[in-house]
């Protein structure tokens, strides 16, 4: 990976393993006096910033994502520095800096707090969910820093969170309502490896319980009141099965974007669910449908009157990015 500047993300010079260890330093200088630019440049250069232009190309990369702060040509530490000053073994407050204000950075987290992933995989989710952060440089910008955090490991091609990186992503899942918007905090699932596309099969009786409606709802409190907020209508065509004769008397199925039977083990939790008709539901577990992570656009393999729609998505349930992706890359892999 080269030294370059790539759509909002800057690398540091050097191995990842020891920026940490430079911007302690960097820190730690400007805490002392507040320096100008020119000469802050000057003595970060030989210190992990490379050449003068690189070197000043990266303070003002710093200061916008809140490590320092950048007034009249002269530094001093933002509040992510500050955290940093003095105990560059801190991860967490750059880890935040990064995740607020780098695009794609907090998508990349959650994504591979799912599963481990390669780095073309780690692009095209970039290139799916975050338009800002599209490519494959800011793909390698984001594995870098994450590496820098001691957020990942590499082994045969994939990369993988460490422990760190797990609890890092946590709870902190970057999911979209239905107008798109940014992050919120939920909790994510695990690390499932890639398998045959079994979809949700196997979930069963034992996973559901009995629903107001009469029909099954999966255990989660949330899940199990999901469907009557839908009115039972299918979230990628818009029909809407009946149970019986009577009209209020609806019918619809849950399907999970990452599936819940092993090996993928996903989470029954509504940022995982759809809520959709039995025609559709199957149709997704044989992976013919694609949805967009980012625009929630649905593309049909056969049915040319539901590809092109876009997802309705009721307000308040928000859908977990990643776990639309996983579909797309596991489930309907075939289906491109």
């Amino acid at each position: 990976m080269s030294d370059v500047s790539h759509d909002g993300i800057e690398r540091l010079s050097g191995p990842p393993s020891a920026w940490l260890s430079t911007l302690e330093d960097l820190t730690a200088r400007v805490a002392g006096d507040s320096p100008a630019e020119t000469a802050l440049a000057e003595w970060f250069s030989g210190r992990g910033g490379g050449d003068r232009e690189s070197a000043v190309r990266r303070l003002r990369w710093l200061a916008t994502v809140g490590v320092l702060a950048r007034e009249g040509g002269a530094y001093r530490l933002g509040d992510a520095g500050r955290a940093l000053c003095g105990d560059g073994d801190d991860s967490a407050p750059l880890s935040a800096a990064l995740e607020s204000n780098v695009a794609g950075f907090r998508t990349v987290l959650d994504a591979l707090g799912v599963r481990p992933l390669t780095d073309v995989e780690v692009a095209d989710l970039l290139e799916q969910t975050d338009a800002e952060a599209a490519g494959n440089r800011a793909a390698e910008g984001c594995l870098s820093w994450l590496d820098a955090l001691g957020y990942l490991e590499r082994a045969d091609g994939l990369n993988e969170l460490t422990a760190a990186g797990r609890e890092r992503s946590g709870g902190r899942a970057g999911l979209v309502d239905a107008g798109g918007s940014g992050p919120e905090t939920e909790g994510t699932a695990g690390t499932p490896a890639r398998a045959d596309t079994g979809a949700n099969e196997g979930t069963g009786p034992s996973r559901e319980a009995t629903a107001d409606d009469g029909g099954p709802a999966e255990s989660d409190a949330g899940i199990g009141t999901l469907k009557s907020r839908y009115d039972h209508a299918c979230m990628l065509c818009g029909d809407r099965r009946r149970r019986s004769p009577a009209e209020a008397d609806g019918f619809a199925e849950i399907h999970y974007a990452l599936p819940v039977a092993e090996p993928h083990d996903g989470p029954e939790t509504p940022e995982n669910a759809l809520v959709v008709c039995p025609n559709h539901r199957a149709d997704l577990e044989h992976g013919l449908v694609r949805i967009d992570p980012r625009t929630l656009t649905v593309r049909h393999a056969y049915e040319p009157s539901v590809t092109g729609r876009t997802l309705s998505v009721a307000d308040g349930h928000r859908l977990e990015r990643a776990y639309l992706a996983y579909h797309n890359d596991v489930v309907a892999a075939e289906f491109e």
